[in-house]
Order: C-alpha cells, then sequence, then structure tokens
C-alpha cells in the first residue's frame, strides 16, 4: 500500500499502481521496475526512463 487504497502491482514482470477502493488502475502495468517511493510521488522505469507519479496516479511532468 502507498496511499489512500493504493497499491504497487506486479504482473508478468511489470509494475502499476491499482486504487482497490475505484477498482481502477491508476498508473498501467507496463513498467519494468520500480525506481523510488517517496513521500510525494512514485518512480517507474520504463525503456531505461524515469517517470514520476503522484500518490493518485497523475503524471508529473519537469519543465
Amino acid at each position: 500500500m502507498i496511499c489512500d487504497n493504493s497499491y504497487i502491482c506486479k504482473k508478468n514482470g511489470k509494475y502499476g499502481i491499482n486504487n482497490t477502493e475505484t477498482n481502477k488502475m491508476l498508473v498501467p502495468i507496463q513498467y519494468d521496475d520500480i525506481y523510488a517511493i517517496t513521500d510525494d510521488s512514485i518512480e517507474l522505469v520504463m525503456n531505461s526512463q524515469v517517470h514520476r507519479f503522484t500518490h493518485k496516479g497523475y503524471r508529473i511532468v519537469n519543465q
């Protein structure tokens, strides 16, 4: 559990984030690895690129 009924899921070696309260995938199961989990974000890796998401599944884009 990472927060508010959201869990990291793993299927066939890939990762994503699911919310059990809404029964919806917040982040699809397509990421190769979990890089870091902090108080305000989760970093997942796909094709050697790190993608940051909030705990509610919103993608964080750096400008």
